[in-house]
């Protein structure tokens, strides 16, 4: 048997929200009668001998993903919402928390990426890594731009396992600053998450976070690093902040301190270098069932063994833009097996329906 990761989320896996304006990437998407189709035999095991402990909806308008807090509740983060500390969990791997000259603040994500507008409405396009930003234009932009951010108390940090075009800021400006995650607004239409607008339109640094923003989209506008791109690298995005208390706080044994018992799988991703745009409806739907079902016969065969063991410390959380649904193994009680038999008997035959959507 495989070695796998105690506790498995799917993004993407259920399908969206269908209360989303017109245009954003979750329009147009699977729906419960694809989710029902999807020829899954191994996910239909795992749903008649396990059961559903988890089944949690935020607003379409929160600033995580539902995948992200089951992230943070696994690491035995308080979930708060626009401040799990990814940022700060990786700047505490990195090493770099004894690097920072300034002695009071936060981390946070800085990304490049491209914003358009249309009809006066501002939607995030992509990220730089999705623009195909290499390591060394990411390395040339950093220096271009450092000083701007050194000017207002902000320090920018570089490390390899971070992508092209994102690197860790450390200031006291990200001190309770809540910020929307790049998984939240990725090609959604972002007027209402802008700095300024939302949760964080009372934060003290609101004014200086806005300005500095402003001065690199007019300093990305000129910069050599757009001159062949169809579609430029105009913006700057600030995510991932909050405090991160470190692995002894979280939990005495550090279970969950690195997230190495945690695997992310998301079944819209393409290949970085193979990636492409979804031209059709149809075509999303296809690679969405394609990826599905590859999972069920391959990951899905290794959990299932798992939850036939009856591991309690095993979990599988599927996904969509809203929800989050977690699917856990069940004890071996008298009572357990009767519902077991129950479910075999009696359940519907809709993935929907078992999942409770």
């Amino acid at each position: 048997m495989q070695s796998i990761p105690n506790n498995l989320i799917v993004v993407n896996a259920l399908p969206p929200n269908d209360t989303h304006p017109f245009g954003d990437r979750s329009a147009g998407g699977p729906t419960t009668v694809d989710l029902n189709a999807l020829k899954v035999p191994n996910l239909r095991k795992l749903l008649k001998i396990g059961q559903i402990n988890s089944s949690k909806k935020i607003s379409s308008e929160a600033l995580n993903t539902p995948f992200e807090n089951v992230f943070a509740h696994l690491m035995g983060w308080p979930v708060i919402d626009g401040k799990l500390p990814f940022a700060a969990q990786k700047a505490y791997e990195l090493g770099l928390n004894n690097k920072t000259q300034s002695p009071q603040g936060e981390w946070a994500f800085v990304t490049l990426c491209n914003w358009s507008v249309q009809q006066g409405e501002v939607r995030f396009t992509a990220d730089a890594n999705e623009l195909g930003l290499k390591t060394e234009e990411s390395s040339q932009l950093l220096s271009d731009m450092k000083h701007y951010f050194a000017e207002d108390s902000i320090e920018l940090f570089y490390d390899p396992s971070l992508s092209p075009g994102q690197w860790l800021a450390f200031s006291p400006h990200f001190k309770e600053f809540s910020a929307p995650s790049i998984e939240r607004v990725r090609g959604k239409i972002i007027d209402g998450y802008l700095i300024g607008n939302g949760t964080s339109k009372s934060h003290p640094s609101i004014n200086t976070l806005k300005r500095l923003q402003n001065e690199m989209q007019m300093f990305l506008y000129n910069h050599p690093i757009n001159n062949a791109r169809s579609e430029g690298i105009n913006s700057i995005w600030i995510s991932g902040c909050g405090s991160y208390p470190g692995p002894q706080q979280i939990n005495e044994k550090g279970n969950f301190a690195s997230g190495q018992h945690i695997q992310i799988i998301d079944l819209l991703a393409t290949n970085n270098q193979t990636q492409k745009a979804f031209t059709s409806q149809s075509e999303v739907k296809e690679f969405w069932s394609t990826r599905w079902e590859g999972l069920d016969s391959d990951l899905l065969v290794e959990y299932l063994k798992e939850f036939k063991l009856q591991s309690k410390s095993t979990s599988i959380t599927l996904c969509n833009d809203t929800e989050s649904v977690t699917l856990q193994s069940t004890s071996s009680s008298i009572t357990q097996s009767w519902i077991k038999v129950f479910k075999l008997i009696f359940s519907s035959s809709k993935l929907s329906s078992k999942l409770k959507l």
